[in-house]
């Protein structure tokens, strides 16, 4: 669960060589401990590789850090020159190729990542990335791609519901093609293995690899894509079209079969899923659901009620009411972008707060408990769904 994110441990790392953090003292210990992370350079496209022989490549990189230890830092490679000119230049296709989450509208987020376990890296767009340690939930983009180092292990959802882990050394990109009635939604998984899970009612779904491509729907499976682009599925429940050097392979529950560059997918065998998917097991155990937030609440009898039933009515109203405090506590803490939090945006625009207040008021109701010394408990939760999103202006 993310908390507020405090002021004090906000800090600024600028060009990572010299780090100046505006942490006052005490902090500067806890900062960089949970922000420091070795920072991959980027692939630049080929027109840049020039200006970058022609100048430095600095680097800005902000870190948040929660009170849980949970942190997220966004890293914005910049490219100078020696002329103004070449800057210029850069600066232009910097422009007319980022796909940053900044200027984006959050009402079209495809769902969020939540990073479960390790580092995981989201790249937004041309030199611009996310890199997420603990539990800090992010919203997720079209064309975003996502990388999970060594030791890492992740989840992602879609808003249909739909679930994907990641398991470490994984990368692929999130795309879409036109489709009839709406859209197909493409995970083009360059390396690694994925678990998937699809909700009752799922948008359409493909999986591309190097060598195959699957069509997914109602179904649970298993995908390991190795280096050298050989492809492995494994169907788990339901049933996917698997389709490898131009042959179809129907795979059914609890069987597998592989593509490979030159050759047809195999016939399915079976196959125990529960040796292959032991990882994604453990893992969903601690990512209950990566799109919800609970929260309980607790009220107590007043003296003066009428009757025991009043009595207890008003104990389970005063519970409801601490619930909602404590859910818009959460929320307040949720990261609409790398940099920005839900209280930030909250704060400034009155129209936010009172939609978001609105929001929370349809929280959903998962128990109610009374206890024998007349105190009742709540447990609520809401769902950071498209429309939570889309609660907030442009950012």
């Amino acid at each position: 669960m993310i908390t507020e994110l405090p002021h004090h441990f906000q800090g600024r790392l600028t060009n990572l060589d010299n780090r100046d953090t505006k942490s006052p003292p005490g902090r500067q210990a806890i900062l960089e401990a949970a922000c420091t992370w070795p920072i991959h350079t980027l692939p630049l496209p080929a027109d840049t590789q020039s200006a970058r022989a022609a100048g430095p490549h600095f680097r800005e990189t902000i870190c948040l850090v929660t009170e849980g230890g949970d942190a997220v830092e966004h890293t914005t490679s910049r490219i100078g020159g020696p002329s103004a000119s070449a800057l210029l230049m850069m600066g232009l296709f910097l422009l007319f190729t980022s796909t940053d989450v900044r200027g984006a509208r959050l009402d079209n987020t495809i769902g969020v990542v939540k990073n479960a376990r390790g580092s995981l890296i989201i790249i937004r767009g041309a030199g611009t990335q996310d890199r997420v340690k603990g539990s800090a939930i992010l919203p997720l983009f079209e064309g975003d791609e996502l990388r999970s180092e060594p030791g890492c292990q992740a989840v992602i959802e879609f808003h249909d519901g739909t679930r994907i882990a990641l398991n470490e050394q994984t990368t692929f990109i999130i795309r879409s093609r036109p489709a009839k009635g709406g859209i197909v939604r493409i995970i083009r998984m360059l390396l690694g293995e994925v678990w998937v899970k699809t909700s009752a009612k799922p948008d359409p779904l493909e999986f591309e690899t190097p060598v195959a491509k699957a069509a997914v729907s109602g179904t649970e499976l298993n995908v390991r894509v190795a280096d050298d682009g050989r492809s492995q599925l494994t169907v788990l429940e339901g049933a996917v079209d698997f389709w490898s050097e131009g042959v179809n392979c129907s795979i059914q529950r609890s069987t597998q079969s592989i593509g490979q560059r030159g050759k047809p997918c195999t016939p399915p065998v079976p196959v125990d899923g529960s040796l292959v998917t032991g990882w994604s097991r453990q893992l969903m155990k601690l990512v209950r659901t990566v799109a919800t937030i609970r929260a309980k609440g607790s009220g107590v009898r007043p003296q003066g009620a009428s009757s025991a039933a009043q009595a207890r009515l008003l104990a389970e109203r005063a519970a409801k009411a601490d619930a909602y405090r404590n859910l818009l506590e959460a929320a307040y803490g949720v990261l609409v972008t790398s940099s920005t939090s839900v209280r930030d945006l909250a704060t400034q625009n009155d129209n936010v707060r009172t939609t978001l207040d609105g929001f929370i008021r349809g929280a959903g109701l998962l128990e109610v408990r009374h206890l024998d010394d007349g105190t009742a408990e709540v447990e609520m939760e809401i769902r950071l769904n498209r429309e939570f999103w889309a609660i907030f202006p442009r950012v």
